[in-house]
């Protein structure tokens, strides 16, 4: 794909908004100097949406202006209410169930058959984010023209885009771990889920992206984020070509420079130096949907207990009283249990204090800057909150149960199964053990 300037300064039609206000948080430069950023997206999904939610409220990059394309509708519909001062939605002049309004005044684009929606966000911008499915990039990018000597690309580009291997990992860790019901990979549910997720490149390479767009290597970059950027949270993974080649490459390392300043100061970055260090350290990202499917058994176990325990007093109630139902209708102390409602707030908020414990320390050496043993407190950080536990304790317990029923084995098993099925050497799926 060649690659050409595109300077696209004029005001289009198929653009809402074009004018970012000074008003917003990000247009305000930290300094007179600050080089002022225009950012596009190329699809606007869950990931999409939160990254530029996280640039449009974060005050340490100077943003000039944030151009997405309509789809989803949704997501880049509430992004321009929220933010209609700073972020633009390219309207597709192709697609008659627009509901903006679009003046007929560009003929050019209006009428233009072979108008291309995503190459208007790129002419509008400096930095532009892929985030399309894996299956579309490659003709997605070779549609393209980018500018080499202003464009940067960062690819976001991961099957779980649209969270199907948190989904996915949620139901076979779920199952797994909790050793209610037995894996059973032959099950129409699973079958169908592991039909839909099979065969799909899970991520676009660096020397793919760049032969796709046409930009140089230094151009492109890979990054994979978790839906807590919008509310600068969690820990962005970027990684991107190191050569002593490109490192000299002044313009295409300050634009990563910027990125990497950019999402620190929105929950944290971590730069990895190698596709392959960036492929093992997703695992992380994919504990996202486990995590919520052990909490909801957490909650669904209480609810049960509650029930059972409620059943068991009216019981008792009933033989009491004689079965006189007025009085275990009356009984305050028989109904007095947790809702659904209570029950998944209490187990989010107890996780969240366990997280924040865990995390409180390490921020407190982080903020100390008299400390000289930062590195031995981040580096055993888990292990000291293992060692709190009490000997012969309830967690203590909990923990050595846990794995004497094989559930940190599990962990190891399932992240090597889908790192497996990142890099592309197996689907993913994890076979039945035979009894």
């Amino acid at each position: 794909m060649s690659s050409t300037s595109n300077e696209g300064d004029a005001a289009d039609p198929s653009i809402n908004d074009t004018s970012p206000s000074s008003s917003s948080p990000s247009t305000s430069p930290s300094t007179s100097s600050s080089k002022s950023y225009r950012f596009g997206f190329i699809g606007c999904g869950t990931i999409a949406s939160s990254i530029a939610t996280g640039i449009a409220t974060q005050t340490s990059i100077p943003v000039q202006s944030i151009t997405v394309t309509q789809r989803s509708k949704q997501k880049s519909k509430q992004l321009q209410e929220r933010f209609p001062d700073l972020v633009s939605v390219v309207l597709d002049v192709h697609d008659n169930d627009n509901d903006t309004t679009i003046t007929d005044t560009n003929t050019d684009t209006n009428h233009n058959h072979n108008y291309n929606p995503n190459q208007d966000v790129i002419d509008r911008s400096d930095i532009i984010f892929l985030c399309v499915l894996p299956q579309q990039t490659k003709d997605v990018l070779q549609e393209l023209q980018f500018d080499q000597t202003k464009h940067e690309l960062v690819s976001l580009v991961v099957s779980y885009d649209d969270l199907l291997f948190p989904f996915f990992l949620s139901i076979v860790l779920s199952f797994y771990l909790s050793f209610y019901v037995r894996l059973n990979t032959h099950n129409t549910h699973t079958q169908i889920l592991t039909q839909q997720i099979h065969g799909i490149q899970s991520t676009a390479t660096l020397s793919s992206l760049s032969k796709d767009s046409g930009l140089p290597l230094s151009k492109v970059s890979k990054m994979i984020c978790l839906p807590s950027v919008a509310r600068h949270q969690g820990v962005c993974l970027y990684c991107y070509p190191k050569s002593k080649k490109e490192q000299q490459q002044s313009q295409s390392q300050s634009a990563k420079d910027m990125l990497i300043q950019l999402f620190d100061n929105m929950g944290g970055v971590a730069v990895l130096p190698t596709e392959q260090a960036l492929q093992s350290a997703m695992m992380t990202t994919c504990i996202m949907g486990p995590f919520y499917g052990i909490m909801k058994r957490n909650r669904d176990w209480l609810l049960v207990q509650q029930q059972q325990q409620q059943q068991q007093q009216q019981q008792a109630a009933a033989a009491a009283a004689g079965d006189d139902d007025d009085d275990i209708d009356d009984d305050d102390d028989i109904n007095n249990t947790f809702s659904k409602k209570e029950a998944t707030k209490l187990i989010l908020k107890q996780y969240l204090g366990m997280i924040q414990d865990a995390l409180r320390v390490v921020d407190d050496v982080d903020n100390d800057n008299n400390n000289n043993n930062n590195h031995d407190i981040h580096e055993n950080r888990l292990e000291e909150l293992i060692a709190e536990q009490t000997p012969g304790g309830i967690n203590e317990q909990s923990l050595r149960n846990f794995d004497t029923l094989g559930g940190l084995d599990a962990y190891d098993q399932i992240m090597d199964a889908i790192l497996q099925r990142i890099q592309g050497t197996t689907d993913g799926s994890i076979q039945e053990k035979t009894p």
